[in-house]
């Protein structure tokens, strides 16, 4: 899941027209009646994207491995670790943040792997041609 932080916007840290617009449009509300609005604060949540590094070198390292073993499933996010050469951690990362998906009974093969690692490289290129 993508890391959320939050952030708050005082009234001083914007200009006087915007502030004056947003006070015009929140005193429009029946809700707010009851409130002073002049001491108005915006909370809001970020979320930081999660990058892959070296995304290049993962795909690489899998399509070699895939080449030279027949073996196309593992057992465990260490193993994938091992040959992918990241920590298990970084694994447990990647799935969390849906970059990879964790296989049915932590089997993961690892053609499903490379096709999602490629994809993730092709969605962040696109991002950054933008």
């Amino acid at each position: 899941m993508p890391k959320r932080t939050n952030y708050t916007i005082r009234r001083t840290e914007l200009s006087k027209s915007l502030y004056d617009a947003i006070i015009s449009e929140v005193a429009n509300h029946h809700q707010f009646n009851n409130f002073d609005i002049r001491t108005l604060t915006i909370n809001f949540d970020c979320i930081k994207e999660y990058k892959i590094n070296n995304i290049d070198k993962i795909i690489d390292r899998l399509e070699r491995y895939l080449k030279n073993h027949p073996n196309k499933i593992v057992g465990s996010q260490t193993q994938l670790s091992k040959i992918l050469k990241v920590t298990r951690s970084t694994i447990s990362r990647w799935i969390s943040h849906e970059l990879i998906s964790n296989e049915k009974l932590n089997y993961y093969q690892l053609e499903h792997i490379l096709e999602q690692l490629r994809l993730y490289k092709k969605i962040i290129n696109c991002d950054t041609v933008k």
